[in-house]
């Protein structure tokens, strides 16, 4: 079973609370999401619950939570009774969830020895670029085999993990690896870091060649009962929804296109073999 701990940030928030008349069952649907896309969904789910309407005559809470990847994989993998490499990643405990947008769909590969965990459908609910993170006073090309970069383990960062993907796939590069060197982030926490009591704003560079973009899919959990089942569903419908992806640019995401395309397994691989030899 999962481990509890106190949400790192999180809104329980009602559908359609002033109409329990209508309510055959209330549910409380809870999303655990990386945290550089929980605020923009806590602040989607807020309006669409206040303004929704039961569905099949369910009443839809929806709890959303910042949680690492790796944490949130870390518990999972223990509730389908599989073990995972995550390198040497901090692990942190969770509580329960039934969605989980992690920050790529590389994660998948993860649980391939647990067929039928998640959903058969998954939908990326949000795109994020991923480049190098410089100061605004630095003066540096984006042409990745160039540059020293401060890589982690990609078992664990899918930053990381995209750069190295990039290095073995159809533009090859040898990446330096330095942990000295630029930091590779996502635009949104580039953002994110800008925003905060920083002495010099971080300038984001996008690299040369192009790496695979984080892709935020929506993975719900295949043993949901029915109510958090249907409130998966209409949660998810409201994420692809104009609405949503309409939010997405001011965090620094563009919305996702359809159709996720699940990433190769031996490229995964190559990638991972890569930072072992560095």
């Amino acid at each position: 079973m999962l481990a509890v701990l106190g949400p790192i940030a999180g809104v329980a928030l009602g559908s359609a609370i002033d109409d329990v008349r209508d309510c055959q069952e209330s549910v409380t649907l809870r999303v655990a999401a990386e945290p550089a896309i929980a605020g923009v969904l806590t602040d989607h789910a807020m309006d669409w619950s206040a303004a929704g309407v039961p569905v099949d005559g369910v009443c839809i809470s929806v709890d959303v939570t910042a949680v690492d990847s790796a944490s949130a994989a870390a518990a999972l993998a223990d509730d389908a009774g599989i073990e995972l490499d995550l390198g040497d990643a901090d692990i942190s405990d969770v509580d329960p969830f039934d969605v989980w947008v992690p920050n790529s769909l590389t994660w998948l590969s993860s649980f391939a020895d647990a067929p039928g965990f998640f959903d058969e459908r998954i939908d990326s609910v949000a795109e994020a670029d991923v480049g190098i993170a410089v100061p605004e006073s630095a003066t540096v090309s984006g042409v990745l085999s160039e540059l020293p970069l401060a890589l982690n383990d990609p078992r664990h960062d899918a930053v990381s993990l995209a750069v190295l993907r990039g290095a073995v796939g159809v533009v090859p590069f040898t990446p330096v690896i330095d942990r000295d060197g630029y930091d590779v982030m996502s635009l949104p926490d580039v953002l994110t870091y800008n925003a905060g009591d920083v002495e010099e704003p971080l300038m984001f560079i996008e690299p040369a060649p192009p790496v695979p973009a984080l892709d935020y899919p929506m993975l719900v959990l295949a043993e949901l009962p029915s109510p958090s089942r249907v409130a998966a569903d209409a949660f998810r419908s409201s994420l692809l929804s104009d609405d949503f992806p309409q939010r997405l640019p001011e965090f620094g995401f563009a919305p996702a296109g359809p159709y996720p395309q699940l990433p190769d397994a031996e490229e995964i691989a190559a990638a991972i073999e890569l930072w072992d030899r560095r």
